[in-house]
């Protein structure tokens, strides 16, 4: 219900820091995003997941509903979710502004015109091989999550989400198999659109791949993942710069609109449709309710509720983000403790919000996920300083470096913050996985070419 003066301060705080960011936005744009992609990336997401979709929220709708269905009254939560988003704005501000003494700008203008095949031919040989063998794995992947499912391709395509785990046929040891190197679609994209598609019908078996997992299992994260590796490649493509131009917001919004129209589509009884038109009125009538319940706004509500559980309740898991990060290479078990379980998991058993389907999976936010683990307060300076601070030097290393280690780091960089952004690590799990997979691919390439040349040497010399 609309209230009458919707947190009018938390509006007002909100309004100026979505002017600043669109300042800072519209600047990195004019100069092509040069030396600033990630952080570019970054400010896009936060600008538009946690500084617009929460003022036209606030704006529509008054209150916020939380993560169970209940309102959030408490204005308190409002005025400290818009601190720390202004703290975060001015840090970032000072980010794009700042620039070392020694930290050349680059001097590409970004106007090459390639041919869809030059860049693949120019390429490294290691670079064309990684391209072929991610491609080939998505695929395998999607093979071995279906495995991994214990559910046959019909059963699978009439089931809800998370059937398998209900029914207990799931395997998750080749379950998670699957999914990781379903994964490696990031590092594909890349390749493939920084090389011009080179081999169509390899990207038809990937895409469809996607396109079937998504049907599948309602993955829709997987179009982001292809969205990460091929924004990625663009910029490479283009020599080190992003022009800003109609094909590339088209491009975007059009991956946006299919994840909120998936969204859509799992609520509509499709035995009730009798025309396409109806749909239409359906999708109309429903964008309300996606605007106050949906996953666009599922970030900024998230993070309310975790600010409401750690300044009511004093709800907080110690540094758990850092934790999880530094630990992630071992199992929970091995670490006596000192590597806490994912939060999406701990906030969902604090909100009783698990199913017959699976144990529970609520990411708190990006704000909510420093909130519990550093408490509110000193959550206003380890925001940014944990993300945009550290983005900015990331941004050092895309920028100055190349090699296939760089190249899997920034195709996997975009996903890895939108899953950060929802609340979960699950994206550094994936980066780390993509960087195992490809250094991997390096390893065995490297040996394979060490044999083939001696036996080539050998054979021209019998000859």
């Amino acid at each position: 219900m609309r209230t009458r003066c919707p947190v009018f301060i938390s509006n007002v705080s909100l309004s100026i820091s979505l002017f600043v960011i669109a300042c800072m936005l519209s600047f990195q744009a004019r100069s092509k995003v040069r030396d600033t992609p990630c952080l570019f990336i970054w400010g896009g997401l936060f600008a538009v997941l946690f500084i617009l979709f929460p003022l036209l929220l606030n704006i529509f709708s008054g209150y916020a509903i939380g993560i169970k269905g209940n309102v959030i009254q408490d204005e308190s939560v409002y005025i400290i979710y818009a601190l720390m988003v202004l703290v975060s704005v001015l840090i970032y501000t000072v980010a794009v502004v700042y620039r070392s003494p020694r930290e050349p700008l680059r001097k590409t203008d970004g106007r090459s015109r390639c041919d869809a095949g030059q860049h693949y031919r120019s390429a490294p040989q290691i670079e064309r091989f990684v391209y072929f063998a991610s491609g080939l794995l998505v695929p395998v992947g999607l093979l071995v999550f279906v495995f991994g499912t214990g559910m046959s391709l019909l059963e699978l395509a009439v089931a809800s989400r998370f059937e398998w785990f209900a029914r207990g046929t799931v395997d998750r040891f080749w379950l998670n198999i699957g999914l990781y190197l379903m994964g490696l679609v990031a590092v594909f994209s890349y390749y493939d659109v920084k090389f011009g598609m080179p081999k169509r019908w390899l990207s038809i078996l990937v895409y469809g791949s996607v396109i079937t997992m998504i049907f599948l299992a309602g993955g829709r994260k997987w179009l982001l993942f292809c969205g990460s590796g091929a924004l990625a490649g663009y910029f490479d493509r283009k020599g080190g710069v992003m022009l800003i131009n109609r094909r590339l917001i088209i491009s975007i919004a059009l991956i946006g609109f299919l994840v909120i129209a998936w969204q859509f589509g799992r609520t509509v009884s499709w035995q009730k449709v009798e025309s396409f038109d109806q749909v239409g009125e359906e999708f109309v009538n429903r964008v309300p309710h996606l605007l106050r319940e949906g996953d666009a706004t599922y970030f900024y509500r998230a993070s309310l509720d975790s600010i409401r559980l750690n300044k009511d309740h004093g709800l907080i898991y110690p540094l758990a983000v850092v934790r999880r990060i530094i630990f992630l290479p071992f199992p929970d078990d091995w670490t006596m403790g000192l590597k806490p379980e994912g939060i999406p998991f701990l906030v969902a058993e604090e909100l009783n919000t698990g199913t017959r389907a699976r144990r529970g999976n609520q990411p708190p936010g990006l704000i909510g996920l420093f909130v519990l683990s550093f408490g509110w307060a000193a959550s206003l300076i380890a925001l940014p300083m944990f993300t945009v601070v550290l983005v900015r030097a990331l941004d050092r290393y895309v920028c100055r470096n190349d090699g296939l280690v760089r190249n899997v780091i920034w195709a996997t960089y975009s996903i890895a913050i939108m899953l950060l952004m929802r609340g979960s690590t699950g994206g550094v799990y994936f980066l780390v996985f993509n960087l195992i997979a490809v250094i991997s691919m390096f390893v065995g390439y490297s040996m394979l070419r060490d044999i083939v040349k001696p036996a080539r040497k050998a054979q021209v010399f019998r000859q």
